[in-house]
């Protein structure tokens, strides 16, 4: 299956994607044919560009011999501005009928190039989260799957909105586990009580990497729909529901000198709510707590899922990739690591789904209703504080 990636060169493509794609044995089932970056107007030579990029070590040996060979001959480099962001023919010429565009752009381009490979490419779209910024997106993207009947083109095509987080390997297996965790413990540890989720980066906004990927104007806000929206997909995968009217939440911002006020939006934001009840899952008090941002080096870096029960307490630690539950007493009862990268199974779900022709239009229905739990969380919370 021939993959092009529009945004190869980008932070995500480079330390995640192309090693996931030519240096595993997804190389298999894929072929990354073609990469496209939307800001240089100018090509570069094949190793100018990994002699160049900051983070050219990050890619093993493999992954990087078959980026030279493969996928730079095959570069292909467009211009794009607001109102004004056109796939290439040239690009979907090489990725072919029957493969898969990566858009990996961006927040801005997201909806602009899948409603464009949606109708000028015949084979399937991946789009990063999230596909729609803010609720006027939200209206035209759904004007545009009955307009186009994306229900019948995904007969035959996979429309997949792709969320890494909810792919690292401890998350998967808890959620596709979490309602027969007795099976596993071989023991019943009761309903969810809590849940207290933490994804706290130990980067500042001087960090290179961070410029320019929060921005109010085309974000629709800041770290909240960035990141925040991995903690609220994760409770939709799991059937979870939230009760908006219970929304409390605290937006702030970094007074780091490189954060300009009109263009950043929050660095940070801390929510609370209560679920929806549901007499299967949780019991009638279950509440949720979410903490997310970049807080600089001298804060300790976080990224847990921990789920409260009435007899005991799962913790997902995506530093470590490891699962550990733990009894009423305190005492780890089952404990297990996942080694695959996130992207490694995001790939590997999007194939099966792809082959199996099932499914095609859940992850892009799923993506829309997390971009909405997020405006509902903005609708709800207290004015930008600054710290």
């Amino acid at each position: 299956m021939n993959v092009g990636v529009i945004g190869v060169n980008g932070n995500v493509s480079i330390l995640r994607k192309i090693p996931a794609l030519l240096g595993t044995d997804l190389s298999e089932n894929f072929s990354l044919v073609a990469g496209a970056d939307i800001f240089s107007t100018k090509q570069m030579s094949a190793q100018n560009f990994l002699d160049n990029y900051r983070f050219k070590e990050t890619i093993p040996l493999k992954a990087r011999k078959m980026f030279l060979k493969e996928v730079m001959p095959n570069m292909v480099y467009f211009c794009v501005t607001k109102g004004n962001s056109f796939l290439p023919n040239k690009l979907l010429e090489l990725i072919g009928e029957n493969g898969v565009i990566d858009i990996s752009t961006p927040n801005e381009f997201h909806l602009p190039f899948f409603k464009q490979a949606a109708i000028y490419h015949k084979g399937h779209v991946i789009v990063e989260k999230p596909v729609i910024r803010n609720s006027d997106e939200m209206d035209e993207l759904a004007s545009f799957i009955v307009r186009e009947d994306l229900e019948q083109r995904a007969e035959k095509r996979v429309f997949f909105a792709a969320d890494h987080y909810i792919h690292y390997g401890n998350i998967q297996y808890f959620v596709n586990n979490f309602r027969h965790l007795r099976n596993v413990l071989g023991r019943d540890i009761g309903k969810i009580t809590g849940i207290d989720i933490k994804i706290e980066e130990d980067e500042d906004f001087a960090n290179e990497r961070n410029q320019n990927t929060i921005r109010v104007a085309s974000s629709g806000g800041g770290i909240w729909l960035d990141t925040g929206i991995h903690a609220l997909n994760f409770l939709r995968v799991m059937g979870l529901r939230i009760d908006y009217q219970s929304i409390e939440a605290r937006p702030c911002k970094s007074n780091d000198p490189h954060i300009q006020s009109e263009v950043y939006g929050e660095t940070s934001m801390k929510a609370r709510f209560n679920l929806i009840p549901d007499e299967a899952l949780a019991n009638g008090r279950c509440s949720v707590q979410i903490s997310v941002g970049k807080f600089g080096k001298e804060h300790k870096k976080q990224k847990r899922f921990d789920i409260n029960y009435e007899c005991g307490k799962a913790s997902m630690n995506m530093l470590d990739k490891s699962l550990s539950v733990f009894g009423r007493d305190g005492r780890v009862i089952y404990f297990d690591s996942f080694s695959d990268d996130a992207f490694y199974n995001m790939y590997k779900e999007f194939y099966q789904r792809a082959k199996s022709g099932k499914g095609n239009l859940d992850s892009l229905v799923t993506g829309i209703a997390n971009v909405n739990d997020v405006l509902a969380v903005y609708d709800r919370a207290k004015p930008l504080k600054f710290i």
